[in-house]
């Protein structure tokens, strides 16, 4: 007999875990085709974890990726860049 995940028989918890796992929302960054953003590296060169912040070209007070994920368990699972 497999056991789930979690110890138990029941394999609820182990389907409710896969379940949300494939669901996902997705977020368009920049919101407007009429921003740009700047990819950079970090600094020093070489040095793990050191990442340059993703920000939009919005007047005033520019969005950053970062502020648009804070809140969530996100992972980018695709990129599409427009030149």
């Amino acid at each position: 007999m497999t056991i789930g995940e979690h110890g138990s028989k029941d394999y609820e918890v182990d389907i409710d875990d896969l379940l949300l796992e494939q669901a996902h929302v997705t977020q368009v960054f920049p919101e407007s085709t009429e921003l740009a953003v700047e990819f950079t590296a970090g600094t020093p060169a070489n040095s793990w974890g050191t990442w340059a912040e993703i920000v939009d070209d919005t007047p005033v007070t520019p969005v950053t990726f970062s502020s648009k994920i804070a809140d969530s368990d996100a992972h980018i699972s695709a990129i599409q860049v427009e030149d």
